[in-house]
């Protein structure tokens, strides 16, 4: 009889233990928010009208809200970001555009949103090129470790200069330092205000773009039943009418 009684106070305590013990879900990164939030504290707040990456975070949490995960979503430098993607261990990672070198590093879970990568030039000093043989010795700038950077590298341009961020590379753009900085169309905007240049600081250069595609991916660590909770929070999502509303109020 005692020992039964021991074992029932044994189980309860273990039950106990558990029900206090926090629920661990995967942590949600996201990147290159500079300019599209109202604050750089926790909790992030889109701005509106900020474009794709605001609709972007506003997706993310009303995704996370769906499935009543009362979790922030982390700021990071995309590097951290995807060294954490690839530390064997479940995460997600909000706005990453799919690349060929891409590919096979992660799971592809859902278009967020389509857009361009355009590589853009000053108007003060406009380039004569059409071709990436004829742009092959044009310094450019590119984010170290971003899409555009890969594109650049892959269509053969020589002269590359790596930054921390699009804004930098816009003001080297504008200060002469380079004659090409490619940004995804969406985002110019705010990297302009970030930059503290007008819209007429850069144009399109005559260069071909770039169709692109920017994904909520997951880890290969993450496990097919996450998989599943995000797809089904995100075709509720999009059915309702509170997806219209978060891209009429973030990317109009």
């Amino acid at each position: 009889m005692m020992w039964r009684l021991l074992a029932l106070l044994l189980s309860l305590a273990s039950t106990q233990v558990l029900a206090q013990t926090p629920v661990r879900w995967p942590a949600v990164y996201v990147h290159s928010l500079q300019g599209v939030t109202l604050h750089d504290t926790s909790p992030l707040m889109p701005r509106p009208g900020s474009g794709p990456r605001a609709f972007s975070l506003a997706l993310a949490q009303a995704l996370l809200q769906q499935l009543g995960r009362p979790q922030a979503v982390s700021d990071v430098p995309l590097a951290r970001a995807l060294k954490a993607l690839d530390a064997r261990q479940p995460a997600w990672l909000v706005g990453l555009l799919r690349t060929p070198a891409r590919e096979l590093r992660y799971q592809w879970l859902l278009p967020l949103y389509r857009d361009t990568l355009v590589f853009y030039q000053s108007p003060l000093r406009p380039n004569d090129v059409t071709t990436w043989q004829q742009a092959r010795l044009l310094p450019v700038c590119v984010v170290q470790g971003s899409a555009p950077e890969e594109y650049a590298l892959q269509f053969g341009l020589q002269r590359v200069e790596r930054s921390s961020s699009y804004a930098l590379c816009l003001r080297m753009l504008a200060a002469g330092r380079v004659r090409l900085a490619p940004v995804v169309a969406g985002d110019l905007k705010a990297k302009l205000q970030e930059a503290g240049l007008s819209a007429a600081a850069v144009q399109p250069s005559p260069l071909p773009t770039v169709a692109l595609e920017s994904y909520l991916v997951a880890s290969h660590a993450t496990p097919p039943a996450e998989l599943q909770a995000w797809r089904d929070a995100w075709q509720q999502l999009v059915a309702s009418a509170a997806y219209r509303q978060l891209r009429q109020q973030y990317w109009p």
